[in-house]
Formats: C-alpha cells, sequence, structure tokens
C-alpha cells in the first residue's frame, strides 16, 4: 500500500478552495479512473454497496479533483484497489507534505473541539440533574440534639455567608451551615443554626458534591465527568484566590466609591442578582452605610457610574465654542495629559497579577469549558493588553481615545478619568472627574489660553503676508498713466 492513499491525492491536489494544497498534480495526471462519488464527497468503486444513487462513470484526475472528494469508502476499500504507483506516491509524498501535517493538525484541533464539546454536553447534563435533587431543599429549625440527622445521611458543612438583614450593626452570617444528604430516602436538608431562612450559595454548591458522591444512581448520571471536572475547577479558583490574596493591598484599577460619612472606602459583596455595598464602620458601631441594588437596574450605582463617565467621555467629541474658538485645541487631546497618567508601580504590579491570573486559567485547561473562567480570562486579557498601552504610551490618550466613539466603558477606563466617587445609603452616587479637579482645569484652561494666542497670532502672520502679497501684486499690474 502507497503511503498517499488514492483519495487523499485527491484531496492533496484539489484547489485551494476546496481545501487541497493547489499544487501541479505532475505524474497523477495520467491517473483515470471508474468510480462513483456520493454528494457527501465520498468515492466508491462500481460494484460498491453502499453507492445510493451514485453512478459509476470514467474520471480523470482533474476530474476528481474538483468532485468534491473528501474520503475514500472503507466497505469497498477503494484506496486499497486503487492504489498510486511508486513514481505518484513518492512525488504525492514529496510535494504535499506541509498540506498533510496542516490537515492532520486541523483535524486533531476538530477532535479535540468535539471531545471538549461533549465534555461540556456532559458537565451541563450533570449539573442539571444536581439543581433538580438540590432545588427542594428543606429548611427547618429541628430541635436541639436531632442534628444532623440519621446515620444513612452524609454530611457537609460550609460559612453561611447569607446577610443577617435585621442585625445591627449589617453583618454577613459567617455561621457554619450544614446540609445532609440521605442517599436512602434521595432527600437533601440544610440548616444555618443562626437563621432558618438563610440559603448559603457556597454551601449549595459544596452540596452538590455530596450529592454526586452519594446518590445511588451517580455513574448511570454521568457524575464520574462532573465530580472530575469540579476537582480541577476548585483547584483553579484555589490557585485565583491565592493570586487574590498576593495583591490584596495593591489599589485595584476600577473605581471604589467612598463614604460619604466617613470616607472610607466601601467594601462590595456581588451575587448573581444583586450588588450589597457597605462601609465597614468600627467593631461594635453602626456600620455608617449599608444599600441593595438589582445588577440588572440602570440606577444601580455601577449602573450611574458607567452611565456619567460614558457621558463624560462623550463630551470630548463635541467642539468647544467659546470665546476661545475656533483657535482652542481639540478637546479630545486633554486625555493625553499627566493628571491621568498612572502610577508606573501600580500598573507594574497589575501586570504580574494579570499575567499570573491568565497563566493558571491557561494551567488549568478550563477556559474552553466554564463559562465563568472564559469571561475571567477574557476581562484580564483586555485589562492587559491596556495595561500594556499605557507603559508604552506613557499616557492615557490611546487607551481612552478608543472609547470616545461610544459604548460601555470598561472598568479601568472609568478609573482613568474619576478621581472621587461619593456614595450615601441613599441616591445617587456623587462623580468627580480628575480632569474637572480646580487646579488640573486651571492649568489645563491656561493652556488652552496660550495654544489660542499662538493659534491666533500665527493665523494673523498668514493673513497680514497674504494681503500684502495682493497689494504688491495689486501696485505692479496697474497701467500708466
Amino acid at each position: 500500500m502507497s503511503e498517499v492513499s488514492f483519495s487523499v491525492a485527491i484531496r492533496a491536489f484539489s484547489s485551494v478552495e476546496r481545501g487541497g494544497s493547489g499544487a501541479d498534480p505532475g505524474p497523477l495526471t495520467t491517473i483515470t479512473a471508474t468510480v462513483a462519488v456520493t454528494g457527501t464527497g465520498t468515492v466508491h468503486m462500481p460494484d460498491c454497496r453502499s453507492l445510493g444513487k451514485a453512478k459509476p462513470r470514467n474520471y480523470t484526475f482533474a476530474e476528481l479533483t474538483a468532485s468534491g472528494i473528501q474520503r475514500g469508502c472503507k466497505a469497498c476499500r477503494v484506496d486499497q484497489r486503487m492504489p498510486l504507483t511508486e513514481e505518484q506516491s513518492a512525488y504525492a509524498v514529496t510535494t504535499t507534505d506541509s498540506w498533510r501535517k496542516a490537515t492532520a493538525a486541523r483535524e486533531e484541533a476538530d477532535h479535540l473541539r468535539a471531545q471538549r464539546a461533549d465534555l461540556k454536553k456532559r458537565i451541563r447534563s450533570a449539573e442539571d440533574q444536581l439543581n433538580a435533587l438540590t432545588r427542594s431543599w428543606g429548611h427547618e429549625r429541628l430541635a436541639q440534639g436531632s442534628w444532623p440527622p440519621a446515620s444513612t445521611a452524609t454530611t457537609v458543612t460550609g460559612p453561611c455567608h447569607d446577610i443577617l438583614r435585621d442585625a445591627d450593626p449589617v453583618a454577613f452570617c459567617e455561621v457554619e451551615a450544614v446540609a445532609a444528604y440521605d442517599a436512602d430516602a434521595g432527600t437533601l436538608t440544610i440548616r444555618c443554626p443562626a437563621d432558618s431562612s438563610h440559603d448559603s450559595y457556597t454551601l449549595r454548591e459544596k452540596a452538590k458534591t455530596l450529592v454526586a458522591n452519594d446518590h445511588p444512581h451517580r455513574a448511570a448520571r454521568g457524575f464520574d465527568r462532573w465530580m472530575s471536572w469540579k476537582a480541577d475547577r476548585s483547584a483553579a479558583l484555589a490557585a485565583l484566590e491565592a493570586i487574590n490574596r498576593q495583591y490584596a493591598n495593591v489599589r485595584p484599577l476600577r473605581p471604589v466609591p467612598d463614604c460619604e460619612i466617613c470616607g472610607e472606602s466601601l467594601q462590595v459583596r456581588h451575587s448573581d442578582e444583586e450588588d450589597i455595598w457597605f462601609c465597614r464602620g468600627s467593631e461594635g458601631q453602626r456600620r455608617h452605610l449599608f444599600r441593595q441594588d438589582k445588577r440588572s437596574d440602570p440606577a444601580s450605582v455601577l449602573g450611574v457610574i458607567q452611565h456619567l463617565a460614558g457621558r463624560y467621555l462623550e463630551s470630548f467629541r463635541r467642539p468647544a465654542f467659546h470665546q476661545l474658538w475656533p483657535f482652542a485645541p481639540d478637546l479630545a487631546s486633554r486625555l493625553g495629559d499627566e493628571s491621568l497618567t498612572p502610577d508606573t508601580e501600580l500598573l507594574d504590579e497589575h501586570h504580574r497579577r494579570l499575567r499570573a491570573t491568565i497563566a493558571t486559567i491557561d494551567g488549568a485547561g478550563l477556559a474552553s469549558d466554564d463559562e465563568d473562567l472564559a469571561d475571567m480570562k477574557q476581562h484580564c486579557q483586555q485589562t492587559l493588553d491596556d495595561i500594556e498601552t499605557l507603559q508604552s504610551d506613557g499616557s492615557a490618550d490611546r487607551v481612552l481615545a478608543s472609547a470616545i466613539s461610544g459604548g460601555p466603558l470598561s472598568e479601568l477606563q472609568q478609573w482613568l478619568l474619576i478621581e472621587t466617587i461619593t456614595l450615601g445609603a441613599y441616591g445617587s452616587p456623587t462623580v468627580q472627574f480628575t480632569l474637572d479637579r480646580p487646579d488640573v482645569k486651571n492649568r489645563l484652561e491656561i493652556a488652552d489660553l496660550r495654544h489660542a494666542i499662538s493659534a491666533a497670532r500665527e493665523w494673523a502672520d498668514e493673513r497680514e503676508a497674504e494681503l500684502h502679497e495682493r497689494e504688491t501684486s495689486g501696485e505692479g499690474s496697474q497701467p500708466a498713466g
């Protein structure tokens, strides 16, 4: 059998538009064959039982390469029954070597993508089954000494982390909550000793693992693959959390509101549906501020900051019609002002943090199968690209100018524009932009005046020269008296 089969040679010497190399077939042009080609691109021998409606006929090699053949039929063994000669095979091996390597790499990538798609499908199926099993949890206050339940149940514990809405000061529940799963009865019960109404997301995820481990039909339900993926994801999240702890004291590249009472930076807890803003306050004292926002609400804190920053940046698109017009500089030139240039050491710290985060996600190999990690990687990569632009340019001009035309601003772009944000328990946040700071604004207006005076003088000199030229040429062209 030749190293390059009959059907592979046809594909290899097809045109580039048909996925081939487009190379000169050389000695293969002498090939003629009586075969049948189906609509799916499979070539058959005339006596094959899988022909279907395809009719055998005599083909030249040029006609075969133009017929869209993708594979040879294995049932009739067309590749074995139509071998290439040694000369043809040697020529095909030499001429199409790079094409065959590229095709093999592409087919391997397609195979890996199909495997990942199957993995995601099985993970999603197991996740849906676990959600269905854990959806009807029982929340109950059990009598003292009756917890945990019967010995047939297995338990898992974790901090509740639900909000103590009626507590003073407002805080988050740190009590160890317990979930118990009884595989025999198929029941799952959760209990927070502090409040029976608490439903901890963290504990819910742990309980899914508990059910996946102990459910009688675990193997049949595909939980094994889910468990393996969950373990890899947990390890990746633990590594990411270690990176966050390492850089916990580095100032974030995003707008952080300050408490309107004490001026300290506010803390925020994010959930699937809401953001909870609060001021740490002093231990044992009432918090200065506590507010909740629906994440989908345009009037939420983050929504208002996004809107105000976008409107402010959009103002740089409009011409400045004032006493300096038409000699005033372009407003967009202010985006390169030194007041908007971040500290280089801060950028270096975040550059290292983002590189480490992306490397951790890539090392886990889960970005293609986990939407949360994929979104995290995309966000980190976009921020990393902007940081590298800031480092190479030494100014914020290019990073901010790209957003002038509209669209949502990134957290980094908002942070570059905003000096301070003050937030109270009620009402909208008060945003102070860096370029509107009195000292910066005064310096920029002085620079604008100098630019306008210089531009006006240059314009006047050009017009005076033009006038002088016209007057001189006019005297010379007057007729003699």
